[in-house]
């Protein structure tokens, strides 16, 4: 036999119209199925970009622009530290700023406090912190002092009067003293 014939059967009976339309329905149905993944992954990858792109970004800027505007407060809050303290301070001092005293008045005082003493001589005057004033004072001997001493109760406008300091370092040198006071009732 050289002929060569095939003999053709099927053993897979054939479908029915039923069974033809369901398979389509099945293909279509995963076909729809494979489409709609597709889609939202596509949908997906679309949202992921335009959030990196647009959301992040602005997030970004939002957060550098939101540092700067903290480092600006905190800028201001330094000024407005110092000014706080500025107005303590002030406040704590006004009254001693208050009492405004003229140079020549304190001058007159302490030319008063020296009145009759022979040989002594102003060499500074000062305020201190606290309001009082202050001047030094250089004279021959320690009993200079009881003369000034005298002086000073004399003077109605002076108060809390103080001697600071009183050293003579040598023998030759004169003795330097230091006395202070409150100025009041001033005109």
């Amino acid at each position: 036999m050289s002929n060569n014939s095939f003999t053709k059967f099927n053993l897979i009976p054939t479908k029915t119209k039923d069974e033809l339309v369901s398979l389509e329905e099945r293909d279509n149905s995963v076909l729809y199925a494979a489409i709609l993944i597709f889609f939202a992954v596509l949908i997906f990858a679309v949202f992921t970009v335009g959030k990196t792109l647009l959301v992040d970004t602005r997030k970004t800027f939002l957060e550098s622009s939101l540092a700067k505007l903290d480092t600006q407060i905190d800028s201001y809050t330094s000024i407005k530290k110092l000014n706080g303290e500025l107005y303590i301070k002030s406040n704590a001092l006004s009254p001693i700023v208050e009492q405004d005293i003229k140079l020549t008045e304190l001058i007159d005082v302490a030319n008063k406090l020296v009145e009759n003493s022979v040989n002594v001589l102003i060499t500074s005057y000062s305020r201190e912190l606290d309001g009082k004033f202050a001047v030094s004072i250089e004279m021959e001997n320690y009993s200079d002092i009881n003369t000034i001493l005298a002086n000073a109760e004399k003077i109605d406008i002076l108060e809390e009067f103080f001697i600071e300091t009183m050293n003579k370092p040598s023998e030759d040198a004169k003795v330097s003293c230091t006395v202070s006071f409150i100025l009041t009732n001033l005109s």
